[in-house]
């Protein structure tokens, strides 16, 4: 697709498709009118486009965890002027010295979007180790 040279870099819209013609409503008889919207992201690559994002805050729900699961949430913040799609991974170890982390969690694993100029909080939970913790028909169970 051709875009003109003055074109932005990011662009976001909505399809709505509905009916040509209205439903007919009777006399004494409720009648709902439908339609489906379908949201699309569109990206320019030109010249001058910058696709960079920062994390700006990591949190876990707990200071300590003595079973699982843990959840961790990433900030990141989109400070380009293109949509960003961020992936990578958080490891989980011991001690900053160690060659093998105990678990490694993907980042972002449904691929979600980062507008330019937002942020957006992206939580990975860890729940395969040992222990954890779970409901068990009213009380909880550690495995």
């Amino acid at each position: 697709m051709d875009t003109p040279a003055d074109a932005g870099f990011t662009y976001s819209f909505v399809v709505t498709i509905s009916r040509d013609k209205p439903t007919e409503s009777t006399p004494g008889n409720t009648t709902i009118e439908g339609s489906v919207a379908v949201f699309a992201l569109y990206n320019v690559q030109r010249e001058g486009a910058t696709r960079s994002f920062e994390v700006t805050e990591f949190t876990a729900s707990q200071r300590a965890y003595e079973y699982l699961p843990a959840t961790f949430t990433v900030k990141l913040k989109n400070n380009g002027n293109t949509l960003v799609q961020p992936k990578g991974n958080i490891f989980i170890q011991r001690g900053s010295n160690d060659a093998t982390p105990l678990a490694v969690l993907p980042l972002n694993p449904n691929g979600g979007y980062i507008i330019p100029g937002t942020s957006r909080s992206i939580e990975s939970q860890w729940t395969d180790g040992f222990p954890v913790r779970s409901q068990v028909e009213g009380s909880e169970k550690t495995t």
